[in-house]
């Protein structure tokens, strides 16, 4: 019995370990071209089996050095987590790019309106964006 049940989980964590090895194709056909390094494929291989909550697994992942590259996989994994795609804005916004951390906080949005740190971050990031209008009315927003 506790043969079978050693073969069962060894299977089981090959078929998680290959899924972190090959979230390449996510939703829609996107892909992923950047490597993680083992300690982030660790991370993600802990977070799916579901030893990591989702904000013990955001803390862990943004204060890795490749944190762009395991939050886009973690997004590719999960793409209706909003506190992954939370993160991924934060970590483009960070980065100095505007454009794509705007479209990701409102994915963030549209997933977890209900969670405060997703709607802090969508303000705060279209709040930004604002700020470089060159018209003098902000009534618009298509200016």
């Amino acid at each position: 019995m506790m043969l079978a049940l050693r073969r069962l989980l060894g299977k089981l964590q090959n078929r998680l370990e290959r899924r972190v090895a090959t979230l390449s194709a996510g939703p829609g056909g996107a892909t992923s071209s950047t490597e993680v390094s083992p300690a982030g494929r660790s991370l993600l291989l802990d977070w799916i089996a579901g030893d990591l909550d989702d904000r013990a697994f955001v803390d862990r992942a943004c204060a890795l050095e490749e944190a762009t590259a395991v939050l886009e996989k973690a997004s590719i994994a999960r793409p209706a987590n909003a506190l992954v795609w939370t993160a991924r804005a934060e970590a483009c916004f960070g980065d100095g790019n505007l454009p794509v951390a705007l479209e990701f906080a409102e994915r963030a949005y549209t997933l977890g309106r209900i969670q405060p740190a997703v709607g802090l971050v969508w303000v705060r990031i279209l709040l930004y964006n604002l700020s470089f209008v060159t018209c003098d009315c902000l009534s618009c927003c298509i200016c």
